[in-house]
């Protein structure tokens, strides 16, 4: 029975990772034993420096460790078991940052309203833009 689309495309990638030969008969058995050989020294390639920098970010927001294995699964693998963490850890700090902004302009807990924002700067003549006062020429 001949290899399957899937065998062949997955053998192909190991082949050139790894820089092998693809075996010469073109069936399952052949395939199959050729990914089962090499599977291993595929998956143990190193991770991408995009996957290290965002692990990084990730394991110090929570406060955890690295995978002690530093390869491309193993980084996969923690990113996709707590990327959803540290996403809702980022959001819930951006909405913290957000409330002492507003707390520590203002002394009333109720958010300003624009109107009221803009019309203070025109009774005291500044510019909202600079700060300054306002040229009314």
């Amino acid at each position: 029975m001949e290899a399957t689309e899937k065998q062949i495309k997955y053998a192909k990638a190991i082949a050139e990772r790894l820089g092998l030969k693809l075996p010469e008969a073109n069936d399952k058995v052949a395939y199959g034993s050729f990914i089962s050989q090499h599977v291993e020294a595929y998956k143990s390639r190193p991770p991408t420096s995009k996957q290290v920098e965002f692990a990084s970010r990730i394991a110090k927001a929570l406060g955890i460790n690295l995978p002690g294995e530093s390869t491309r699964q193993a980084l996969f693998l923690f990113i996709r078991d707590n990327k959803p963490r540290f996403l809702e850890k980022q959001s819930v700090g951006r909405h913290n940052a957000r409330v002492a902004d507003v707390a520590r302009f203002d002394d009333d807990p109720e958010p300003i309203d624009d109107a009221d924002y803009w019309s203070g700067y025109d009774m005291c003549g500044l510019d909202p833009y600079t700060g300054g006062f306002a040229d009314n020429d």
